[in-house]
């Protein structure tokens, strides 16, 4: 009986072994994926070069001194993962962190403000977290949470003006509010007709968001009452995305050989 006892005993410490060791295991491939996912740095490592493929996966660009800060949503599913990346003025990538905002409000003596999105805030600790030391984050309290929308517009054109990243913005537009014209075929919609009013937009690059997959471009308006209204218009025509962000890369590129003529310049003296 003692050996089947001793058989027993010792059958159970390997079973309960292989249990331990394959559930810790799984938690440690689990973990590993969870920060694989969640770590921006896997799919943009530090200097990585600015190009035309991730400006067209940012959400909102913002020129700031010799720095570019894109807007950025690396999720793979539908959980909203938005992160700051920063570029230098030899556009490598040199820092980046989780933002529990979605928009940038303005940059201020190297202060970013934005409006804090309370979900957003409690999920940071999971995301890098490396914000360049020049910058802070201001978070205001959104105490009007309240948000509204206007979608009467379609995008003809889009044109950079000037090397301050002015944008020029060619629509047609409805009276009616709440036309969106984002499928005009399936909602029986004449660009012509039901878009009768031509008009010219004038915006700075910094306060537009756009979605080249969704072929979206938005600007917000903040009441006095700090409501956030949306003003979301539809490019129709892909080609008129591809052409912007064409004209902006080229843009980039020549503001910084300017500033490095300027550089130049100034050390001959």
């Amino acid at each position: 009986m003692k050996d089947v006892n001793s058989v027993e005993k010792r059958n159970n410490k390997i079973i309960k072994t292989i249990k331990f060791i394959f559930i810790s295991s799984f938690l440690f491939l689990l973990s590993c994926g969870i920060k694989t996912e969640n770590d921006i740095y896997i799919e943009y490592p530090i200097n990585t070069k600015l190009n035309i493929n991730i400006l067209k996966k940012s959400e909102q660009i913002v020129p700031y001194n010799n720095d570019f800060i894109l807007l950025l949503n690396i999720s793979t599913n539908e959980e909203y993962k938005p992160h700051l990346i920063f570029f230098n003025h030899d556009l490598k990538l040199y820092g980046a962190t989780y933002f529990s905002s979605e928009k940038i409000e303005k940059i201020d003596n190297y202060i970013i403000s934005a409006y804090l999105n309370e979900n957003r805030i409690n999920r940071a600790k999971r995301f890098i977290n490396d914000l360049p030391k020049l910058y802070n984050i201001n978070l205001i309290p959104d105490k009007n949470k309240g948000s509204g929308r206007i979608e009467n517009k379609i995008i003809e054109d889009i044109k950079i003006i000037n090397e301050k990243y002015d944008i020029k913005i060619c629509i047609r537009k409805s009276e009616n509010k709440y036309t969106f014209p984002s499928d005009p075929k399936a909602n029986n919609l004449d660009l012509i007709s039901d878009f009768p009013i031509k008009d010219t937009l004038i915006f700075q690059l910094n306060e537009l968001n756009v979605n080249y997959y969704n072929n979206t471009v938005s600007s917000r308006i903040i009441k006095k009452n700090k409501e956030k209204i949306w003003d979301n218009m539809v490019v129709l025509d892909n080609k008129i995305l591809d052409a912007f962000y064409s004209e902006l890369m080229k843009m980039i590129k020549k503001n910084i050989e300017k500033e490095r003529f300027k550089e130049v310049n100034i050390n001959k003296k």
